[in-house]
């Protein structure tokens, strides 16, 4: 059977190997073998691979359902070729066990039940470096989804280094998969005080936390006089992650624009033009090149007033994260290796990946092969596949991917006697 090329997103789950072996389907005629529905396991907010394997209903379209535990949540379309396959694209809205099944024509498929993970997530706490006893210094926590296009739901706590509770915000969805929440805290004496804001991630229709809970930290220095310029930054700078530099206008009548620069064993370097406030706030995007420690500064210049003034901080930018680790492989067996791998038609093989994260991984599926759940499922007719395993990252370790190809060829055939 000739099959057409999809791109199937699954996540294999595990911390380690356990035994198992392949199983050898007993084979079938194309135009009568029972039809098979494959999607992967996944990640809330990545999208995966719905897949349908029916000769039988050639150049027709069949419906599948898709299951969250035992409650169907939609009716998915699914326009099958003339050579038996078809596909369609799904996003999982959060994590726990689900399952597709095929219904009217395609009610007697073969389902495919697979599970659902939590996004890994970072939480960055911003708060002043400095802010006025008995007066409200405004501190920001932004969570972001390391995987997928979903903002995180849920709320922030905020409490001190020592556990003291301050108060829990809701989260504000906003773009590229982050959220937010502010909340306002007032000093009563000098000192420094470290803040910690936690990320309780909410319950989706999965039944699970459909996203990895995470903290941030900062610390604030409590001083008597008001200054003009303080700078909103996080506690933690590494190499090659974003982040937001912000400067916070104390004179709530100024306006003007500010420029921020760094200086790292004397060498002055520019990280913004002059940027116009906004609500008193000057903010502009920074991705740390250079580790070590440096220099923060944001210059400050009305423009309603002959008003000017300045903020440093020192700050130790980390070195790149290390990438991640990827391994797949038969379960119970070792890794692949990535040069290709010889399978056989109509073989089911289940699959454990491990990461050095920990996170969950997508694999990419390319060619005429099937993933359902963590199980891979060869061709009927010879053919090459290609996994792509990728991972995510986590808040220590940068994504990273790798690749597996796949050569499927037919059983040598018995001798006559």
């Amino acid at each position: 059977m000739t099959h057409s090329n999809v791109s199937v997103r699954a996540l294999a789950l595990g911390s380690g190997l356990a035994l198992a072996t392949a199983l050898t389907l007993a084979p079938a005629n194309a135009a009568t073998a029972p039809a098979t529905i494959g999607t992967p396991n996944g990640i809330t907010g990545v999208q995966q691979t719905i897949e349908v394997r029916a000769p039988q209903f050639a150049n027709q379209t069949v419906a599948v359902t898709v299951n969250a535990g035992a409650t169907p949540i939609g009716s998915i379309p699914i326009a099958v070729n003339a050579a038996g396959s078809g596909s369609a694209e799904w996003t999982p809205p959060g994590a726990g066990s689900w399952s597709v099944s095929g219904q009217g024509t395609l009610a007697g498929a073969t389902a495919s039940s697979f599970t659902v993970a939590a996004a890994p997530t970072r939480t960055t706490l911003y708060a002043a470096n400095q802010a006025q006893i008995n007066a409200p210094t405004t501190m920001v926590a932004v969570v972001q989804a390391l995987a997928g296009n979903t903002a995180p739901q849920g709320s922030v706590t905020f409490t001190t280094a020592i556990g003291t509770l301050l108060q829990t915000v809701a989260l504000t969805p906003g773009a590229a998969a982050t959220s937010t929440a502010s909340y306002s805290w007032t000093s009563t004496g000098t000192g420094t005080t470290t803040i910690v804001a936690t990320y309780n991630p909410a319950t989706g229709v999965g039944g699970q936390a459909d996203m990895t809970p995470s903290s941030g930290t900062d610390t604030i220095e409590s001083v008597t006089n008001n200054p003009l310029v303080t700078l909103r930054l996080p506690s933690e700078f590494t190499v090659g992650i974003p982040i937001d530099l912000v400067a916070v206008i104390n004179n709530i009548g100024l306006t003007g624009s500010a420029a921020f620069l760094t200086n790292v064993n004397g060498t002055v370097l520019s990280l913004s033009g002059s940027v116009p406030t906004v609500n008193n706030l000057v903010t502009a995007p920074w991705t740390p090149t250079v580790s070590g420690n440096q220099v923060l500064t944001a210059e400050f210049s009305a423009t309603n007033s002959n008003a000017s003034g300045s903020a440093n901080q020192w700050i130790n930018v980390n070195r790149a994260l290390p990438a991640d680790s990827v391994r797949v492989g038969p379960a119970g067996q070792s890794a692949w290796p990535t040069t290709p791998v010889p399978l056989r038609t109509n073989t089911q093989v289940a699959m454990s990946t491990t990461t050095a994260s920990g996170a969950p991984v997508t694999i990419d599926e390319s060619g005429p092969c099937l993933v359902s759940g963590s199980t891979l499922i060869t061709s009927t007719a010879p053919g090459t596949c290609t996994l792509t395993v990728s991972s995510p990252g986590t808040p220590s370790f940068a994504p990273a991917s790798a690749t597996y190809t796949f050569q499927v060829s037919a059983p040598p055939r018995k001798k006559r006697r």
